[in-house]
């Protein structure tokens, strides 16, 4: 699952549709981690990647997470 450009550009098979971080009105959604983790994204300027976008920085609340994208398992409503 290339999950940075599910979050940012589209679907992945084309750009029809807009990824999560750009939806309007934005909805928030969780991050799971395949450590069974969840991570809630509040707003669309708490997330942050790499120029590689291997590696993504996620503020929570009071919390700053530094993910391995790869270690994303799945995004939920």
């Amino acid at each position: 699952m290339d999950v940075s450009r599910l979050l940012s550009c589209g679907d992945g098979e084309n750009n029809q549709h807009r990824g999560l971080l750009h939806r309007e009105p934005f909805k928030s959604f969780l991050l799971r981690l395949y450590n069974g983790k969840d991570i809630k994204v509040e707003h669309p300027e708490l997330v942050l990647f790499t120029p590689s976008k291997a590696k993504a920085v996620v503020v929570e609340g009071e919390h700053v997470h530094v993910i391995a994208v790869e270690h994303i398992s799945a995004l939920s409503h």
